[in-house]
């Protein structure tokens, strides 16, 4: 992204897709200049609300975009282990998910979902996920034995 300075106390060096900053004398600073700012070498950094995770490495700042976790809905409640860890980790707000809307939780097996139109049986009773929302009704016809309607045509 255009130009790039090392500390004046080191050399800048293009090399084939970027730069490096070398030192030909001690003592010499290693320190990255970014967004007009001096941040120390090994430095890290969030930036763009936590979504991108950036270093300084030799005299070199770089940001990449910061992972994310899919079996955390908000990383922002998550207990880090360490700072490092939690610059990590992009909040949910950074990261890709599935509309909600079209999807139906289990009404106790929460880790199972069912998309719009998907039928299933639940306590006697046929369910349907409806763009979102769950409805169920009492099929028509006779109990059997066990309690429940026999042949519903449900999964």
């Amino acid at each position: 992204e255009g130009f790039h300075t090392c500390h004046p106390s080191a050399r800048c060096v293009n090399i084939d897709g970027g730069f490096r900053c070398e030192c030909d004398a001690q003592p010499c600073e290693l320190s990255c200049s970014w967004r007009g700012q001096i941040v120390s070498d090994g430095a890290r950094w969030a930036e763009d609300g936590g979504c991108r995770v950036c270093s300084c490495a030799a005299g070199v700042a770089s940001c990449r975009r910061a992972a994310c976790v899919c079996d955390i809905t908000d990383n922002s409640t998550a207990l880090p282990v360490s700072v490092d860890a939690s610059l990590s980790l992009a909040p949910s707000s950074c990261c890709p998910h599935c509309d909600a809307r079209y999807h139906c939780r289990h009404q106790e097996m929460h880790h199972v979902t069912f998309r719009s139109g998907e039928r299933w049986l639940y306590q006697c009773q046929i369910c349907e996920c409806l763009l979102g929302e769950v409805d169920c009704w009492e099929p028509e016809c006779e109990e059997a034995a066990g309690g429940c309607c026999m042949g519903t045509g449900a999964d």
